[in-house]
């Protein structure tokens, strides 16, 4: 079984995301629940200023020191609640779950009868009758097989690309548009 020529494809993170995404991604949510927790905190934190500032503590402790204090207290004591009001909204997770994960590298080895893929330790023979569709965009192919969906680079082929059109031609596949 001669190899007819290969293809080496980075493959992107489990969700199929840019790590540049996910970081946007993140910090979006981040941006959200501080501005979350400051509009909280200072809801309560103000008025409840207001209220001991001017009406519980007495004129004569009416000096700098006292209300920094008490701006202090108010501000911590509206802090609590901000943060209850976060966790109902986001949940108790931190981030939007999604993880950077180092780049994998896949080999595709083409066969005449098959495509042997392999991928850190994992390898997966794809025969050709097998696979339900092949599409592409203009950076990379599409074979979908069994329900997945493997990606491979345009710009990864030992050889042409044109070479893995005339493969996938001559064993009946037509190569289709990717649709996003």
């Amino acid at each position: 079984m001669a190899i007819l020529f290969t293809n080496k494809t980075t493959a992107r993170t489990g969700s199929n995301k840019s790590d540049f995404e996910i970081m946007q991604e993140n910090n979006a949510l981040a941006r959200e629940k501080k501005k979350l927790r400051y509009t909280v905190t200072f809801a309560v934190g103000i008025p409840l200023f207001i209220i001991i500032y001017f009406f519980l503590v007495p004129r004569l402790f009416h000096n700098y020191g006292v209300m920094l204090v008490v701006a202090a207290i108010s501000l911590v004591i509206g802090y609590i609640p901000s943060e209850f009001a976060v966790k109902s909204k986001y949940g108790v997770g931190e981030g939007t779950g999604m993880v950077l994960t180092a780049a994998t590298t896949c080999t595709y080895n083409f066969t005449e009868d098959k495509i042997m893929l392999a991928q850190d330790f994992d390898t997966l023979d794809i025969p050709y009758t097998a696979i339900e569709r092949v599409t592409q965009d203009p950076y990379f192919f599409y074979i979908y097989y069994m329900s997945r969906k493997f990606q491979l680079d345009k710009n990864g082929f030992s050889t042409k690309s044109g070479d893995f059109e005339r493969l996938m031609y001559d064993h009946g596949k037509n190569i289709g548009v990717e649709c996003k």
